[in-house]
């Protein structure tokens, strides 16, 4: 979509006064402006199984909710699952769900794909929590489901929910990993050789909800109907009104794009598959496994 010709050149437009060319300018970038916020308020952020990397930590937060004290601190309790018990736990968190029928689908394919656990022992467990969908997903590894049979992995996943209900990931995430650990350390005989938990890390951030994208969807709505009628009645009673009627919407935008993605909600960096990792430290190797006869739990909040 481009203006005419006479509009970049500052000529009039088939004879048009110059009010009537500006309010042609201002309706023209004001349509502009809205395509560009929606395209950034409402991102494409689905992911699917076969465009996931390969994972570089246990604890992969691909949506970005989770503390960087909390990535170590599970990172850590993981490595010493896995060096002590000799099994693998994979955390993926994700924004959407896509290209497969279910989440059970999906976490199936993701265990088959990262293949956590040793060569023929598949004692490996995927868990993906998908924040925009609500919902989470276990898929437990062969080697695993006489320990974690559906009921305790099903009993695992609903201590999570509260948590995952008030936004609380880092808690959900400690919870989860915290209990899929105990099991199978307890079934090795070992104690887990980690560093002291530390309290649950709980945001103290404006929480996001579903009524945000609305209300920012309403506020491009109203800069298009403010940009169509672009200064009408310029001089008689209501001369004047179009500048504040601009700063009014600029406070309005300025408002709610600058507070509603950083303030709680889904949180942190949304950008792709960067980042995930972060805060495991070193000696992280994937696994050898990758066999699952369906076993595994999931649920929604």
């Amino acid at each position: 979509m481009h203006p005419p010709s006479c509009l970049w050149n500052h000529l009039p437009c088939g004879g048009v006064s110059s009010f009537v060319m500006a309010r042609r300018i201002l309706r023209y970038w004001g349509f502009v402006v809205a395509v560009v916020l929606l395209g950034w308020v409402f991102p494409a952020v689905a992911e699917t199984v076969k465009d996931m990397p390969m994972p570089t930590a246990y604890v992969n937060d691909y949506a970005g909710v989770l503390s960087d004290s909390t990535k170590s601190d599970l990172n850590d309790q993981l490595r010493a699952l896995d060096t002590q018990a000799h099994a693998q736990m994979f955390v993926a968190i994700i924004h959407k769900i896509e290209g497969a029928s279910s989440p059970a689908e999906f976490a199936n394919e993701l265990l088959a794909k990262w293949k956590p656990g040793q060569k023929g022992q598949d004692r490996g467990v995927v868990l993906v929590v998908a924040v925009d969908d609500h919902k989470y997903q276990f898929e437990i590894g062969y080697g695993l489901e006489g320990i974690l049979p559906d009921g305790k992995t099903g009993d695992i996943g609903r201590d999570m929910v509260p948590d995952l209900k008030t936004g609380n990931y880092n808690g959900a995430l400690r919870t989860a990993v915290g209990e899929v650990s105990d099991v199978i350390a307890k079934d090795a005989g070992v104690t887990l050789n980690t560093p002291q938990p530390v309290q649950t890390y709980r945001r103290k951030q404006r929480s996001s909800s579903p009524f945000s994208g609305i209300l920012i969807f309403l506020a491009i709505l109203f800069f298009i109907f403010l940009a169509s009628r672009g200064g009408r009645g310029g001089g008689g009673r209501y001369g004047g009104g179009g500048g504040g009627g601009g700063f009014l919407t600029g406070m309005i935008l300025g408002n709610l794009l600058g507070g509603g993605r950083r303030g709680g909600g889904w949180g942190g960096d949304d950008s792709g598959w960067g980042g995930g990792g972060g805060g495991g430290g070193g000696g992280f190797s994937g696994g050898g496994g990758g066999s699952s006869g369906g076993g595994g739990a999931g649920g929604s909040w």
